[in-house]
Formats: C-alpha cells, structure tokens, sequence
C-alpha cells in the first residue's frame, strides 16, 4: 500500500487517494486567490429582510453617489452599466453620508 511500488514507479491510485484529502483546500486556496473563493465564514445576516411581495422589481436604490449628481446622471449612469432606467428620484440624505446622495430609480421593463 506504499505511494511507490517495488519496482520504484508510482503508485497511481494510491496517490490519488492521498492527494485527494489536500484537493478541497487547494481548490478553496485557488479560488481565493482568483477572488472567487467562499472566504471565511460571514456571520448572519441582520439586515433589512429581502424585499416582499409587494415589490415590483423595477425600483432600485442606488446609493454612494456623488453629492452633485442629478436624476438625468444617475439615468446616464445606469444606462452606461447596460440597464435602461426611466427615471430616478433624489432621497433625503442621511447624517453618515455627507459628500454622497442617494437615489430610488425606476429601471425599464
């Protein structure tokens, strides 16, 4: 049961068993390297519940935007990032997001 035989050639299947105990960390190391790993474990989620039934699917937050930015910038923006928005509609600014603007904008059907 040795990874080489008498002869002195490898062993093939029994390297594979032993490499096979290595194969899910490696992989794991690979993607993370690539910025597609799954990273450490998040801690639950405690925000805000997914949107409910009432939803339309059309209205998205858009937040971080630059202060000066106006509806017709934020309707140029997203149309830029392939997604054809119809309007957007300024929010009233929070006390943690000075120098930023947040806006609701409709996407197109």
């Amino acid at each position: 049961g040795g990874l080489v035989s008498e002869e002195g050639s490898l062993s093939l299947p029994h390297w594979r068993d032993f490499l096979g105990h290595f194969l899910p960390a490696e992989v794991e190391a690979l993607f993370e390297q690539a910025g597609l790993g799954l990273g450490s474990k998040m801690p639950p989620w405690r925000g805000p519940a997914p949107p409910g039934e009432t939803w339309d699917g059309l209205s998205v937050l858009v937040a971080w935007a630059p202060a000066q930015a106006s509806a017709a910038d934020i309707v140029a923006a997203m149309s830029k990032q392939g997604c054809v928005a119809s309007c957007a509609h300024a929010l009233l600014p929070r006390n943690n997001q000075r120098g930023t603007s947040s806006w609701l904008a409709r996407v197109a059907d």
